[in-house]
């Protein structure tokens, strides 16, 4: 099941800020006296298979997908740097999610929406919050964490994992409101021609860095089994390595549906394509 991911083994992340400047953040943060994740009243609510949350990336396939992404209307929750841009196209996410702790994050909640809850994680920098003042805004923390540190600061804490970006975390913090079928939009973990986002950088300052070019579906058999070659960011194949991870563990708990083109939505259809083929084949030799 895992054959379309085999070439994007031995990817590493490292902390975006230094472990003493996460601190600080977080120590401040704390003293805002904000509401806590798993306080809403949403958390940990199981919902039925038919009641599904979109949850939007900006990648650069969501521009041709946004008509598809009204019908999630008041059950979405938009990841990072796509904020400003549904908001510009129309949509008050109920839910708006952030954890990149670089001031920059700042420059794409522009366009607070009153109607949008907004999910900050503990190490998000103060302009962060201060960009969205007088906006309803939740706490959490981000996992792994020094949990030494955090037991002293804030005692009884709960974090959450899921993987290197805000888009992964948010499918776990959808998992944690109780949803298992989620739908996937701008996840394309790749880009497209030479665009990153459905949308560009807020700063010069904002770099892509080196270009890698990635090969899945190798080794997988079948009549729709092809090999698919994709260019992609560093910190866009760490998230393709980590939903792997998080696809091993919690597959159980989620269904994702994908909206759109890319890496990680063709990595999904290989990967369920290939487990329908090896489960029809099961049953025809148990039969």
């Amino acid at each position: 099941m895992t054959a379309p991911f085999v070439l994007l083994g031995g990817v590493n992340t490292v902390a975006a800020t230094p472990p003493d400047e996460a601190h600080i953040n977080i120590r401040e943060n704390l003293k805002r006296g904000l509401l806590r994740l798993h306080c809403l009243p949403e958390f940990k609510k199981v919902k039925g298979p038919d009641s599904a949350i979109a949850i939007v990336g900006g990648g650069p396939s969501l521009k041709r997908h946004l008509d598809e992404l009204r019908a999630f209307e008041g059950r979405m929750i938009a990841c990072g740097s796509v904020h400003d841009f549904l908001i510009e196209n129309g949509f008050k996410p109920r839910y708006a999610a952030a954890c990149d702790p670089d001031p920059i994050m700042a420059n794409y909640l522009r366009k607070p929406c009153s109607e949008t809850t907004y999910l900050l994680s503990s190490h998000c920098h103060a302009s962060a919050f201060d960009a969205l003042d007088g906006m309803p805004i939740v706490l959490w923390h981000c996992a792994p964490i020094d949990e030494k540190f955090l037991e002293e600061v804030d005692p009884g804490w709960q974090a959450v994992g899921g993987g290197c970006t805000v888009g992964l975390r948010a499918i776990s913090i959808a998992m944690m409101m109780g949803y298992s079928n989620i739908h996937l939009f701008g996840f394309d973990s790749s880009l497209e021609d030479d665009d990153h986002h459905s949308y560009g950088f807020s700063d010069k300052s904002e770099e892509l860095g080196h270009v890698y070019t990635v090969k899945i579906g190798v080794g997988l058999d079948g009549p729709d089994a092809e090999s698919k070659e994709f260019r992609c960011a560093g910190y866009q194949m760490a998230q393709a390595s980590h939903f792997k991870i998080l696809l091993e563990h919690y597959s159980a708990f989620f269904t994702p549906t994908f909206h759109g083109d890319g890496l990680l939505p063709s990595m999904w259809r290989s990967i369920k394509s290939e487990s329908d083929r090896l489960e029809k084949e099961s049953k025809e030799q148990a039969a």
